[in-house]
C-alpha cells in the first residue's frame, strides 16, 4: 500500500512539474496538498461508512474534532513528503518506465475516490454534511 501511495504522490509531483510555468511554484507542497484532501475524502468516505453501517456519529459532529483530524492527515502527508526525497532519487527511473500506468492508477484513484464519497453522502440519510 505505501509503494502505491508514493507512486500516486510522484505521478501527481511529475505532473505538476510538468505542467509548472513559474520556478516560483513549488510542485512538492502542491503535490501534498492535493493528495492531503483526497486521503481526506477517503477517511470521511470510510467515518460516513461507519456511520451508515452503526449509526453513530464519530468526528462529524464536533468541529474540534474534525480540525483536528484534518491536522492530523496534512502532518502525516508533509512528514511523508520528506521521505519521498529519498524515493524520488531512487525511484525515479523505474517510475519513468511504467509512468503511462502511474498516471493511470492516479487518475483512477481521483475518479473513485469522489465517485465512493458522493455515492455515499446520497445514500446516507440524513446526510452527515448539511446535519
Amino acid at each position: 500500500m505505501g509503494e502505491l501511495y508514493y507512486r500516486i504522490y510522484y505521478t501527481i509531483y511529475r505532473i505538476l512539474i510538468h505542467l509548472s510555468n513559474d520556478d516560483s511554484d513549488d510542485p512538492k507542497f502542491a503535490a501534498t496538498l492535493i493528495l492531503s484532501f483526497f486521503v481526506m475524502l477517503n477517511a470521511l468516505t470510510i467515518l460516513f461508512l461507519l456511520i451508515a453501517i452503526i449509526k453513530i456519529s464519530f468526528i462529524v459532529n464536533n468541529k474540534l474534532h474534525s480540525v483536528i483530524f484534518l491536522i492530523a492527515i496534512l502532518t502525516l502527508n508533509f512528514y511523508l513528503r520528506k521521505k519521498l526525497s529519498y524515493l524520488e532519487v531512487s525511484h525515479s527511473e523505474s517510475w519513468s518506465k511504467i509512468g503511462s500506468k502511474s498516471f493511470l492508477i492516479t487518475i483512477g484513484y481521483f475518479i473513485l475516490t469522489v465517485a465512493l464519497f458522493v455515492c455515499l453522502l446520497f445514500y446516507i440519510k440524513p446526510n452527515p454534511i448539511t446535519k
